[in-house]
Parts: structure tokens; C-alpha cells; sequence
């Protein structure tokens, strides 16, 4: 997500990216998003919002632990 925010910046440097990662949903009316992109596994939950699909991917998930 970083190297795509940074090319896009260097592309149009008229607009201003702030990127946020979160795993919180945020409210983004009340936190004046202009764009979110949406990781999530299934489908959306119901909203008022509008979306659109822009593709899929597959992730690796490792589960990781250590003891003393």
C-alpha cells in the first residue's frame, strides 16, 4: 500500500495523501476521509456508503509464537 500512496503522490503532487492503517473502522464522515480502501474477507457489512469491488488477492497468514 506504501510504494502505490507513493507513486500516486510523486504522479499528481498537487493532491495531498495521508495514509492511515488501521485495523479500526473508522467513521469517515466524522473523520473527513476522503477515500478508504478496505481489506476484508467476505462481504461488506450493510452501509450507507457506496463501494466497489477494485480486485482480489490472496494473503499468507502465519501464526507466530515464542516462549520463554
Amino acid at each position: 500500500m506504501v510504494p502505490a500512496a507513493s507513486a500516486y503522490q510523486e504522479r499528481h503532487s498537487a493532491v495531498n495523501v495521508d495514509l492511515t492503517l488501521s485495523q479500526n473502522v473508522p467513521d469517515l464522515l466524522e473523520e473527513s476521509y476522503d477515500v478508504a480502501l478496505r481489506v476484508i474477507a467476505g462481504s461488506l457489512p450493510d452501509s450507507a456508503y457506496v463501494s466497489r469491488r477494485l480486485g482480489t488477492f490472496h494473503i499468507s497468514c502465519r501464526l507466530m509464537a515464542a516462549s520463554r
